[in-house]
């Protein structure tokens, strides 16, 4: 899972297949049409958890630990940094750096 984190406003928001934008409008973001990979801009940074992490803390009913991460590296694997959010509308492929 990816979180879209605005480090003007600090909301954070989860990545959809359409465009998301934090409560300033500073951040966007979403996910391209394959699931995995996203495009996002602005005042953003990515935040990742672990998939299996939030299926087992599901599963399990109690409290648990998930591993996350912020990407801060705009251009990490899976991730791709774009000026406008009018690029990101338009963005759907792009080489992936894993």
């Amino acid at each position: 899972m990816k979180l879209l984190f605005c480090y003007q406003c600090r909301d954070m928001v989860e990545l959809q297949h359409e465009m998301r934008k934090c409560r300033c409008g500073h951040a966007f973001g979403k996910y391209l049409r394959n699931g995995l990979n996203a495009v996002y801009g602005g005042s953003a940074r990515i935040i990742g958890i672990a998939n299996q992490d939030i299926q087992d803390a599901l599963n399990d009913g109690s409290h648990s630990t998930l591993r996350c991460w912020m990407m801060i590296d705009k251009n990490a694997p899976h991730i791709q940094w774009v000026k406008s959010i009018e690029l990101a509308e338009v963005v759907e492929n792009f080489v992936d750096k894993e």
